[in-house]
């Protein structure tokens, strides 16, 4: 469910989550008061992209399939302050879609905003980050529900704070305290909102330049619309070893209790760079919340390979089969996933860059046959630092 990893604000946990990606960074706007305000540097950057997809059955429908095209124009502001003891990461971005069938996605307004700071002291690190989304859920929902079909003007709205407490025991060990508070509002369809709150501690160990250690536990709470409180258990131990400078391992093995029931969990994965591209490949076992109103438990296998075939030009291929089914209930079915995307990208000047990508995506459930869906993807960015 959760793994540690490094971020440009420092030590990240990530946990559980739906909808929106929820990962603890750190925050000087619940704690600028904290002490004096020195001068610091701000920086920012302007962003603009614009999208235009093609997709042959973006609803994944089995009997009712429906091609359509659509065009999105997302402007994006994103800043950072950083002084000696406070940084500040703040990020917004709108999403105006026009659809060329209202049948099947209506045109909307769709938007993200995440805020989020640290406080350094001597030994530890205080942080938060606070994060507002609104999306289709046709963007959302192909790993939870799997649910498409008739959501044209159907959308998700979720809302995160999380909390992360790092402190440095020795040179060595460090100890993280951290808390996620997540909701998720639907605006219709066949879909349970619920409320998600995980707890977690972790204790983390560099054991030498090359191999590193953690120990975690989680106490989660999900409580959907239908007050069927579930609690989940989990406790995880795993560890680092990076291979050479271009090449590195991860493992973390678990135990979970949820709802009643035993399982297990993993986060596994093998990286290694080349001097014209890298590859990574990873096993994933989780239990998440859905908007079925029930704890899903999913194993996934994906794949990433990246080629630079020129200075200004680089191929990517990427590659994920993803099972779920219903935490603790042997008897719900199975719902398997298959999605591969090859892509090629151009970076024409420092500001300005394109990307070409086709996507193939597959979806089989027990009680239906499979379906699937293809789609061609264009993305033109424009990134200016102000």
């Amino acid at each position: 469910m959760k793994n540690l990893q490094g971020s440009a604000f420092g030590p990240v946990v990530k946990t559980r989550c739906s909808g929106t990606a929820t990962t603890l960074l750190v925050p000087a706007i619940l704690i600028a008061g904290l002490a004096p305000v020195q001068a610091g540097q701000w920086t920012s950057d302007l962003g603009a992209t614009l999208t235009t997809t093609y997709d042959d059955n973006p609803t994944l429908s089995e009997n009712d399939k429906t091609e359509n095209g659509k065009l999105e124009f997302t402007p994006t502001l994103s800043g950072q302050y950083e002084e000696d003891r406070y940084r500040l990461n703040l990020s917004g971005s709108v999403v105006e879609t026009r659809s060329n069938d209202q049948e099947v996605e209506e045109d909307d307004t769709r938007f993200n905003a995440e805020a989020g700071g640290e406080y350094l002291s001597e030994n530890s690190t205080l942080g938060v980050e606070l994060s507002y989304s609104l999306d289709s859920v046709q963007n959302t929902q192909f790993d939870d529900t799997g649910l498409l079909e008739n959501t044209a003007d159907v959308t998700q709205t979720d809302a995160s704070v999380g909390l992360n407490f790092d402190l440095d025991l020795s040179d060595r060990w460090d100890i993280v305290f951290s808390n996620v508070f997540e909701t998720s509002e639907f605006s219709g369809g066949d879909f349970t909102e619920f409320k998600d709150n995980a707890f977690n501690i972790a204790l983390n160990n560099e054991f030498s330049d090359q191999i590193s250690l953690n120990t975690s536990f989680e106490y989660a709470i999900f409580d959907p619309n239908d007050d069927s409180v579930t609690n989940t258990f989990e406790l995880d131990f795993g560890g680092r070893y990076e291979l050479s400078e271009d090449s590195s391992l991860f493992l973390t093995v678990g135990a979970t209790h949820s709802g009643g029931a035993l399982g297990w969990s993993l986060d596994s994965g093998y990286e290694r760079q080349f001097e014209k591209g890298g590859f990574e490949i990873s096993a994933l076992r989780e239990i998440n919340p859905s908007a079925d109103g029930q704890l899903r438990e999913s194993s996934e296998i994906s794949m990433n390979v990246n080629y630079q075939i020129s200075e200004s030009l680089e191929a990517e291929l990427s590659a994920r089969f993803r099972r779920s089914s219903e935490a603790g209930n042997e008897n719900s079915g199975d719902r398997d996933q298959i999605e591969i995307s090859p892509s090629i990208s151009w970076t024409l000047t420092e500001e300005l860059s394109a990307r070409l990508s086709l996507r193939e995506r597959q979806q089989r459930e027990d009680e239906s046959g499979l379906v699937r869906s293809r789609s061609a993807i264009l993305t033109i960015d424009y990134n200016l630092p102000l």
